[in-house]
C-alpha cells in the first residue's frame, strides 16, 4: 500500500489538473491500509504506517 500512496501523492504533485482523481485514489489506498494494517501489533513501531496514520 505505501508504493501506491506515494503514487497517488506524487500523481497530485505533478498533475494538478488530475488532483479530484488522484485524491479519490488516495483516500481508498490510507483508508485500505488503515483497515488491514492499522490495529496490528507487528506494524506499530514502523514509521511508514505513522505517515499513513497523519494522512488519514
Amino acid at each position: 500500500f505505501y508504493v501506491s500512496i506515494k503514487k497517488a501523492i506524487d500523481e497530485i504533485r505533478a498533475h494538478p489538473e488530475c488532483y479530484h482523481a488522484a485524491l479519490e485514489q488516495l483516500k481508498i489506498y490510507v483508508t485500505e491500509c488503515i483497515d488491514k494494517y492499522g490495529d496490528d501489533y507487528q506494524y506499530s513501531t514502523d514509521p511508514r504506517l505513522l505517515k499513513i496514520w497523519i494522512l488519514y
